[in-house]
């Protein structure tokens, strides 16, 4: 029982810790940006503005990428993205990342010829630590590359999505 606690207790240490490591740099992000403007995104949706991007330190050591969004209605939402050197490693930060649901509500797994999984797609509900309040993930995995959109809207959550997928 207290094994379960501890690891309750890392994971949510390692959720509060990948957001202020998001903030930290997200606001040093925001002070070198110039006042031009910044770029949105619309695919037929609401628009979204980039509001900072930059380096995050994942599983193994790895260096991934984030970017933050905002709605024209202020509802925000960021995507962290990966790309992996074995599916070992690929693996592993996906189930980090699946640790912060509270409540899986799908999961759709993609495998090819011979019955290995190639890729994965999960959406859940997480609670944030800090805030208190539910939002959404969604851990994608597609070979070596992942990445975790979370946001309070699942409409939002989606539409980062399908930027990504986009690109």
């Amino acid at each position: 029982m207290r094994a379960k606690r501890n690891i309750g207790i890392v994971a949510q240490f390692m959720h509060v810790i990948a957001w202020l490591l998001v903030s930290v740099v997200s606001v040093a992000s925001n002070t070198t940006q110039s006042n031009s403007a910044k770029p949105s995104v619309n695919l037929g949706e609401e628009d979204l503005e980039i509001t900072s991007l930059g380096e995050i330190r994942m599983v193994a050591g790895r260096r991934g990428i984030f970017r933050t969004y905002k709605s024209s209605d202020g509802t925000t939402g960021s995507i962290v993205f990966g790309q992996f050197r074995s599916l070992r490693d690929a693996t592993r930060q996906t189930e980090e990342w699946l640790k912060l649901a509270k409540t899986i509500t799908s999961q759709e797994k993609k495998k090819d010829q011979r019955g290995q999984l190639i890729g994965l797609r999960v959406v859940g509900i997480e609670q944030n630590v800090e805030s208190k309040k539910e939002g959404f993930l969604i851990v994608v995995r597609n070979g070596l590359n992942c990445y975790l959109i979370q946001s309070v809207s699942l409409p939002i959550a989606t539409q980062i999505e399908n930027i990504t997928q986009g690109e």
